[in-house]
């Protein structure tokens, strides 16, 4: 039932074409390529299944003035910026595609240039989405304003004249239609850092990123990530600023670790409602993911201390980073204050630890923790967590928390299942809120004989092997996962990655990549892995009647009868015993009561 979006080496000596050992496997639906007419410049950046089983898809597409067109399985969608110059212009766009891949509608702008890597999508709870962008005018395009075109077709232009270019963030809302509801901008400094030099010494252009993005059921939105100069968010009638962290050494160089982690709550409207607060100094955070589950928001983020070791107020809650790096897992209440928070420490492997591409996906109790990584783990009372092996390439980690009380309760490396030398990247964990035995890890190994695909792990000993394995898309080049998400009422699992040749998926090939392309996809998940029946909601044969009320449902039944009402997750949320007629006060959002959707606004 829940629908969650969940983003070179030497031969490896395994392949994950065992995996039809299996006693079932995925079925393929469909594979599509999302490709502008440059070499390089197109990617993924988010996926998340609408309430009305069609998808979103939050893509980059690349253009130059000679290769306009940027096309989704071998048709033109839109036309890009007309960018002069040695590399490309990313442009924005966000395609709605039926559950069978097929184009309904999609989202593009016209000019702009929009970050790789730095922009999410999740759906809202009227069929809608949220997305977010980074974005500056296209090179040598300042007198141009941004544009965009939603999926009705109606322009949307934003005036916006500087003397150089910067990065700003754009967040929007869309109807179900793909009208553009609203826009907002969150903007920051560009004065001098404070340790400005060089092509920094007089101006800044790339203070922020932004990683992470989520909704509650109220659709209220939050946004996370890193920033340096002070950010300005708008309100209703003007903006808040917030001051940042972290910045006394910066030289205005992006690539440089500084600033201050954020995570800023916006109202359904788009507008300012509030930020977590935090204090204390280090010499780099970032909020890689957020994501909302059953009234409550889990954060991961990753902590570069300073070198005398001080203490962090996050949310209300006090600690101590330790070791040469601290990955953070935390769980806030809407409010954002810390209801728990894991620091972890970690400690360098052969001078390296490179976290990337980090997430925290939630299914009843557990909170998994995802990524890819060099360097050593421990848990906050001490104790290994979970290490790499390999010397130069990142492994992927799944970690196991649990998400009543922050206990850390196992970690592994993908080298304890993978026993070749690979870079291996574990983007998401999807765990069936039906099947609460196994977790599958969705990554990928940089070799085309392993690609792209889902691995099965046991969720209480976190064991792997070679055999426990679904190839979803081998071949492509050097071949990365990018974003999955997952409509568990339908067991259809999306999927993006990206590749400069032909993938196969279980047999099909999906070819013609102009260079680097990205790849759409779908499987339909094995039952006996993904079962989508829904445990009973009532324990009686009694005839029970459910209807939406304002801030609730009313339950009607013809004799006494015990109730339990389900989130979309399959978890039971609260159990009632109801004779003649009850109402029962719920946050917005859509259940499971009596067998049926009751959504409750």
């Amino acid at each position: 039932m829940k629908k969650t979006t969940l983003p070179l080496v030497i031969a490896a000596a395994f392949s994950l074409s065992s995996a039809t050992a299996m006693a079932e496997a995925p079925v393929f639906n469909w594979g599509n390529l999302f490709d502008g007419g440059t070499s390089a410049g197109d990617t993924s950046q988010g996926i998340a299944v609408a309430t009305d089983g069609n998808v979103y898809w939050h893509n980059i597409g690349g253009s130059t003035k000679s290769a306009l067109d940027i096309s989704y399985a071998g048709e033109v969608l839109f036309q890009g910026a007309p960018y002069v110059g040695t590399s490309n212009n990313g442009n924005l766009c966000v395609v709605k595609t039926s559950s069978d891949g097929k184009a309904l509608w999609n989202l593009h702008s016209e000019s702009g240039d929009y970050a790789s890597n730095d922009g999410k999508i999740v759906a809202t709870t009227d069929g809608g989405a949220v997305f977010t962008a980074r974005v500056r005018h296209t090179d040598g395009m300042l007198d141009t304003p941004l544009t965009i075109v939603d999926g009705t077709g109606s322009r949307h232009t934003y005036e916006w004249k500087v003397d150089r270019r910067y990065y700003r963030v754009m967040v929007g809302r869309l109807d179900p239609t793909g009208k553009l509801v609203w826009t907002r901008f969150i903007d920051c400094d560009t004065s001098p850092a404070p340790a400005a030099t060089g092509n920094y010494a007089d101006f800044t252009s790339d203070a922020i990123s932004i990683p992470a993005l989520t909704v509650d059921s109220d659709n209220n939105i939050y946004i996370g990530g890193n920033f340096r100069s002070v950010m300005s968010v708008p309100t209703a009638t003007g903006s808040v600023k917030i001051e940042p962290r972290n910045v006394s050494s910066w030289n205005g160089d992006s690539q440089q670790n500084a600033g201050g982690l954020f995570l800023v709550k916006l109202n359904n409207d788009g507008y300012y409602d509030a930020h977590l607060s935090i204090s204390g100094e280090s010499i780099k955070e970032v909020i890689n993911s957020i994501v909302w589950d059953n009234g409550a928001l889990y954060w991961q983020a990753l902590i570069n201390p300073a070198q005398q070791q001080g203490t962090l107020n996050v949310g209300g809650k006090a600690f101590t980073p330790q070791g040469d790096f601290t990955p953070v897992v935390g769980k806030l209440d809407s409010d954002l204050h810390t209801i728990w928070l894991d620091p972890l420490k970690g400690e360098f492997i052969n001078g390296k630890y490179g976290f990337q591409s980090c997430n925290v996906s939630i299914s009843g109790d557990n909170v998994w923790f995802t990524g890819m990584f060099n360097g050593s783990v421990y848990d906050p009372n001490g104790k290994p967590f979970f290490a790499s092996t390999q010397a130069t390439l990142r492994e992927g980690f799944l970690a196991r928390i649990n998400a009543a009380t922050g206990e850390c309760i196992k970690g592994v490396s993908s080298r304890e299942a993978f026993p070749g030398n690979v870079l291996t990247g574990y983007i998401s964990a999807v765990q069936s809120p039906n099947e609460q035995s196994k977790v599958y890890v969705y990554g990928y190994g940089m070799n085309a004989a392993i690609g792209i695909f889902l691995r099965e792990y046991d969720a209480e000993t976190l064991v792997s092997s070679e055999d426990k394995a679904w190839p979803l898309a081998t071949q492509g080049g050097v071949p990365t996962a990018n974003a999955c998400g997952i409509n568990y009422e339908t067991r259809e699992f999306y999927f993006s990655g990206r590749g400069n040749k032909a993938f196969d998926c279980s047999g099909k090939s999906i070819a013609d990549n102009s260079g680097w392309a990205v790849l759409m996809g779908a499987y339909t998940l094995p039952e006996s892995n993904f079962p989508t029946s829904v445990v009973s909601a009532i324990e009686s044969t009694s005839e029970v009647k459910c209807e939406s009320s304002e801030g609730g449902i009313v339950i009607t039944c013809e004799s006494p009868v015990h109730v339990n009402i389900f989130n979309l997750a399959g978890c039971c949320i609260r159990s009632v015993d109801v004779e003649g007629s009850m109402y029962v006060s719920l946050p917005a959002g859509l259940y499971i009561v009596a067998g049926k959707k009751v959504v409750v606004r």
